[in-house]
C-alpha cells in the first residue's frame, strides 16, 4: 500500500478551469504549495472525487462486482478465484489506498490561515471521504464484525507520511471510521443552510451543488449505514432519522421512477453522489447485455417478475433487441435510451453522475430497526411501504394486510438497489451463502499479492 503513497508523492495536480463543477478529472493532489490557498484545497479534493468515479471503482467495477458476489447478477466468466477477479481486488485495493492517501495530504496541510468560510468544510469531507472508502474496504477484505471481530482486516491510514500502516482488527477499523464520520459531521454542519431542499442545476463556488461532495446528511446517512452493517441498530436509526426528519430530500416522483437515477444525480433522492459524464460508462454501467454467447451477466432468474402491479421500476428492466441472440431482458435503470439520440443535450439540467448515497436507504435502515428492535412489525412495514408509493406500487403491505418480515425488507431493499451494489452488504452482513459459496469465510477477499510481497 505503501509504495502507491510515494507514487502520489511524486505527482502533481492541475486544475485549469473556472467552476468547481468543471474540474480536470486527471487531478491529482499534491506537495504543501497546493495547500496555500482555497482553490488549492477544493481542487485537491475534486482530484479525489474524480479519482471514485473511475472505472476500477464505482465508475463500473464497484457497480457490477458486488452484485455478482450477492448473485444479483450471475456468468459463467465470473469466479472468485480466477485471474480476472485477482486483478480487481488489486484495483481496488491500489486506487482505494491513492485515494486515501490523497485525502491525507489534504488532512495534513489543512489549516484556518486561508482566506475562505469553507475551511470546515474541507476538513470535514476528507474525514468523510477517508472513513468512506475504508469502509468499503474493510467490507471486501474482512469478515463481518458478527463473525470476527478481531480479525485483523486492513490498515487504517491517517499519516500521508512514507510508512508501513499496521493491519487493524475489524473492531479497531469500525472505531476509526465512526470516529471520523463523526468528526466529518461536526464540521459539516455548514450544509444546513447550503444545502436547499428544493435543488437545480447550478455551477459556481465551492458552497454550491453539495450532493456531490461529502456533505453534513452523506456523513449522517454513512454513519447509518455503519451501524446497520455493524449491528447496532439504535445508532443506525438514530442516524437514518436525522437524515429523513432533515426534509432536505423527498421521494422522486412516479412518473420520473424510470429515468430518476439514469445516469444522473437526483435533485430530490440523492444525499451524495460523484460526477462522471463520459458516455461509455453510461454504456457499460447502464445496460447489463444478458447474451447467449461470449462473456455475459444474467439476471437471477425471474427477478424482474419480482415487481407488483403498478410499480414503475419495472420499467427498468426491457429489451435491449428483439433479436433472439439477446435474452429477454437488460437493466437500464442508470441509463437512458435517450442518450443515444440526443447526445450532449440529454442532461442539460442535470448532474451526470454515479449515485452513492439515496434516501430510500434510510427507510429501510428504519423499518430494520422497528421491526428487531421495537418488535414494531406495523411501523416497519410504514417505513417500507413509503418507499413502495413514491414507486408507484398499487397495493402496499398495509393496503393487503400484510406486515413485513426481515426477509422482506431485504427483499424490498434489492429492489430499490439492484445494480447499485447494495445487496453485497445484506448478503455479509446476514451471513448468507448464495451462489456457489459453502462458507462465510469465502466472503473475505485475498489482501493483493503486492501488499504481502511488499510488506515482506
Amino acid at each position: 500500500m505503501n509504495k502507491y503513497i510515494l507514487i502520489v508523492l511524486m505527482a502533481v495536480i492541475f486544475c485549469s478551469c473556472e467552476d468547481f463543477l468543471d474540474v480536470d478529472p486527471k487531478g491529482k493532489v499534491l506537495s504543501k504549495d497546493v495547500f496555500t490557498n482555497a482553490k488549492g484545497f477544493e481542487d485537491a479534493l475534486v482530484g479525489v472525487y474524480a479519482e471514485l468515479s473511475d472505472k476500477r471503482l464505482y465508475g463500473k467495477e464497484l457497480m457490477i462486482v458486488p452484485e455478482l458476489l450477492s448473485q444479483n447478477f450471475t456468468s459463467d466468466d465470473f469466479d472468485m478465484e480466477d485471474d480476472l477477479m485477482e486483478a480487481f481486488l488489486e484495483d481496488f485495493w491500489t486506487k482505494m489506498y491513492e485515494n486515501i492517501s490523497y485525502v491525507n495530504n489534504i488532512l495534513e496541510n489543512h489549516n484556518y490561515d486561508i482566506d475562505t468560510t469553507f475551511a470546515d468544510l474541507y476538513k470535514g469531507e476528507a474525514l468523510g471521504l477517508r472513513a468512506y472508502m475504508h469502509f468499503e474496504l474493510l467490507n471486501y477484505f474482512g469478515p463481518h464484525i458478527s463473525v470476527d471481530s478481531t480479525y485483523e482486516a486492513i490498515p487504517y491510514v491517517t499519516d500521508y507520511a512514507f510508512v508501513v500502516s499496521p493491519f487493524l482488527s475489524v473492531s479497531e477499523v469500525y472505531k476509526h471510521i465512526i470516529k471520523d464520520l463523526s468528526e466529518a459531521e461536526k464540521l459539516l454542519a455548514k450544509d444546513e443552510s447550503l444545502m436547499m431542499a428544493e435543488r437545480s442545476y447550478s455551477t459556481g463556488e465551492f458552497g454550491i451543488a453539495r450532493e456531490t461532495h461529502f456533505n453534513l446528511y452523506a456523513a449522517q446517512a454513512m454513519l447509518a449505514r455503519v451501524y446497520w452493517m455493524k449491528g447496532d441498530l439504535d445508532k443506525a436509526a438514530f442516524y437514518a432519522r436525522k437524515v429523513i426528519e432533515a426534509n432536505k430530500f423527498q421521494f422522486e416522483g412516479v412518473a420520473n421512477v424510470r429515468t430518476m437515477i439514469a445516469g444522473v444525480l437526483n435533485f430530490n433522492e440523492t444525499i451524495w453522489g460523484v460526477f462522471e459524464n463520459s458516455e461509455s460508462w453510461f454504456k457499460d454501467q447502464g445496460i447489463i447485455y444478458p447474451i447467449n454467447s461470449g462473456p455475459s451477466l444474467e439476471f437471477s432468474n425471474g427477478f424482474q417478475d419480482e415487481y407488483s402491479s403498478g410499480d414503475q421500476r419495472k420499467l427498468w428492466f426491457k429489451k435491449r433487441y428483439s433479436h433472439p441472440y439477446f435474452k429477454q431482458h437488460c437493466l437500464y435503470k442508470l441509463y437512458n435510451t435517450d442518450r443515444e439520440n440526443e447526445g450532449s443535450t440529454y442532461f442539460p439540467d442535470l448532474y451526470e453522475g454515479i449515485n452513492l448515497i439515496r434516501i430510500p436507504e434510510m427507510y429501510f435502515i428504519m423499518a430494520e430497526y422497528y421491526l428487531l428492535e421495537e418488535s414494531n412489525a406495523v411501523l416497519a412495514t410504514k417505513y417500507v411501504d413509503e418507499v413502495l408509493k413514491a414507486r408507484g406500487v398499487s397495493a402496499s403491505y398495509e393496503d393487503i394486510g400484510q406486515v413485513v418480515s426481515l426477509d422482506i425488507i431485504d427483499l424490498e431493499r434489492n429492489k430499490e438497489f439492484i445494480g447499485e451494489g447494495h445487496n453485497w452488504m445484506v448478503i455479509k452482513k446476514r451471513s448468507k451463502l448464495v451462489g456457489p459459496v459453502t462458507s462465510v469465510d469465502e466472503y473475505i477477499m485475498p489482501i493483493p499479492e503486492s501488499e504481502i510481497e511488499y510488506r515482506n
